[in-house]
């Protein structure tokens, strides 16, 4: 019910009539089509207060999930949590554990399972059977929304060593975070030595 509610709620958004000085200029930046409308009389109008309320959880709705800060996606050096963040090409890892991870701002919005993410890896070449090492597969992630404070996180998403004990070994991964005006994308990779 809540959900409906918003939903008719972004309807009549930016069609208040508010003076100089008033909140609707932040939600009239968001929905420019409904502007273009043509006026309906019968057209739910949002008050000032009513517009800051929903115009943040707009804003969120409409960038989907994202990283949370800087360094919320990549490659770190650690084997269950970020002791260090590198990147996300990382290129030729030297001796030690690695992790895959993803700290994600997820809008407070939706049912549950709304909001998802693929991981999707390709290694070349691929373990074979009793080797270390992640292979080539893929994985869907139901997320929620975590705070304002923190992302929801995924860590370790992958976990790998360097060198490799069946040779070197170049592995390339894709976070997809689906969304009905355009999935959002993230790539990386990375390689390891074979022992020497």
């Amino acid at each position: 019910m809540r959900y409906v509610s918003i939903l008719i709620w972004l309807a009549g958004c930016g069609a208040s009539k508010g003076g100089a000085g008033s909140h609707t200029e932040p939600c009239a930046e968001l929905l420019t089509t409904q502007r273009a409308a043509p006026k309906n009389p019968s057209a739910v109008r949002l008050t000032p207060f009513e517009q800051e309320l929903v115009c943040p959880l707009l804003r969120d709705v409409r960038r989907g999930v994202a990283p949370f800060g800087e360094e919320a996606i990549g490659i770190c050096e650690g084997e269950m949590t970020c002791d260090r963040f590198l990147g996300r090409d990382v290129g030729e890892l030297p001796e030690g554990s690695y992790i895959l991870k993803a700290e994600l701002a997820v809008p407070n919005a939706g049912p549950p399972g709304m909001w998802t993410l693929t991981l999707d890896w390709v290694c070349n070449p691929p373990p074979g059977v009793g080797e270390d090492g992640p292979g080539s597969q893929g994985r869907t992630f139901e997320l929620r929304y975590a705070g304002s404070t923190r992302g929801y996180r995924l860590m370790p998403l992958l976990a790998f060593q360097s060198p490799r004990s069946a040779g070197p070994q170049s592995c390339t991964w894709t976070l997809t975070a689906p969304h009905p005006d355009g999935d959002t994308v993230f790539e990386g990779s990375w390689s390891v030595p074979g022992v020497q």
